[in-house]
């Protein structure tokens, strides 16, 4: 399943499972219009640390980057 991006009317970028669970593999889940940023899998918040332990969907490669860019 495939998390599907919305902004709400704060214009926060939100990405969300089918069953409303926020979540996302790629980056983070969540990212506010004043530029803060949440990290969850399905559902579950977690420090952007333990998301990238956590995540099984990226290759480590991808995390060396994700780290470079957001850590």
């Amino acid at each position: 399943m495939q998390p599907v991006m919305t902004i709400d009317e704060d214009g926060d970028t939100v990405w969300r499972l089918p069953n409303r669970k926020i979540h996302r593999t790629d980056g983070p889940a969540v990212e506010y219009a004043d530029g803060g940023k949440q990290w969850r899998l399905h559902g579950k918040y977690m420090s952007f640390d333990y998301w990238l332990i956590a995540n099984t969907e990226i290759s480590e490669e991808d995390k060396v980057m994700m780290k470079l860019q957001y850590g």
